[in-house]
């Protein structure tokens, strides 16, 4: 009678994980289908997603126009042979110094977000979600260095979904990523389920918004193993209205902002069940990570936060 009473169980539980898995995909193959419509009038962007990866790239001057439709970018990057160099404001002498503090923040974070986080999780067949993911860059070297099977990414503004679709086209990976267009406030996360995905990054964003601990516990539900936060703290926990281009900051709604304190989000983490380690800096405080974003100084962290429950 036992027997076949664990025998009943087993099947149970194998019909309920195969129900998920459909589920997971049905959710999959309905999100696609949402974003390949809202991307019909991505122009040049969405043709190219959808070109076959055994055709002919295209030619130099065709990519450059495209880099040059998509400015402003904020990572070095080569897309089809062209180097694209980040920088955000009008003049040559402006663009310059930005160019050189974007490509400083870009190396000196990637020794905390690439070589650090890679050294503590085994990125290969990880499914990977994204928050506002910009252009979608660290999941890009998670894929091509360190096989990570596939990434969602969400982005809140349309211009840094563009920059992705085309950057991993380039990189002949647009079939293992989906970029979706919406505030990471509103997104539904649930819907992939729990623990769907194996790693989650968030970098950059905490401080552009106010609910945090609202935004960590539904990325820890669909979280099954790792999770990076990668932000700007205070010591008082400072609430105010960003200013400036939309470019800079988040999304319209999202102006109102509270920069967290570092004790408060690993509180949070440590109450969602993680162990979380502070990734130490090996790099100088140089142009592009000074001030608010100085991880030396204490005012940018990045915490890895591993699942124990």
């Amino acid at each position: 009678m036992r027997s076949v009473v664990q025998r009943i169980r087993l099947f149970i539980r194998d019909l309920a994980a195969e129900s998920m898995s459909l589920v997971r995909a049905l959710v999959q193959y309905r999100e696609r289908k949402r974003v390949s419509q809202e991307a019909r009038d991505f122009g040049p962007v969405a043709c190219l997603c959808s070109t076959d990866s055994t055709d002919q790239p295209p030619d130099k001057d065709q990519v450059e126009r495209w880099i040059a439709d998509l400015n402003p970018w904020f990572y070095q990057l080569n897309i089809f042979g062209v180097t694209v160099k980040p920088g955000v404001y009008p003049s040559r002498e402006q663009r310059d110094m930005s160019t050189r503090a974007l490509v400083n923040r870009q190396m000196c974070r990637a020794t905390l977000l690439v070589r650090e986080v890679a050294e503590r999780f085994d990125f290969r067949g990880a499914r990977v979600l994204d928050v506002a993911c910009n252009c979608g860059y660290w999941s890009s070297v998670y894929i091509t260095r360190y096989g990570a099977n596939s990434v969602v990414g969400i982005e809140g503004r349309e211009l840094f979904i563009k920059q992705a679709n085309l950057y991993y086209s380039s990189l002949g990976i647009q079939d293992r990523s989906l970029f979706v267009e919406d505030n990471i406030m509103d997104y539904g996360y649930e819907r992939w389920g729990e623990g769907s995905f194996d790693f989650v990054l968030c970098a950059g964003i905490m401080y552009h918004i106010k609910e945090h601990e609202e935004l960590l516990q539904r990325l820890s539900y669909v979280n099954r193993s790792v999770l990076v936060i990668d932000t700007r703290v205070s010591q008082e926990g400072q609430a105010f209205v960003e200013p400036g281009s939309l470019c800079f900051n988040a999304i319209e709604q999202t102006r109102d902002k509270k920069v967290p304190r570092k004790v408060d989000l690993v509180d949070i983490m440590l109450r969602l069940g993680y162990d979380v380690e502070t990734l130490q800096p090996t790099f100088r405080s140089i142009d592009g990570v000074t001030g608010p974003d100085d991880y030396n100084a204490g005012n940018r962290i990045c915490l890895f936060c591993r699942r124990t429950r």
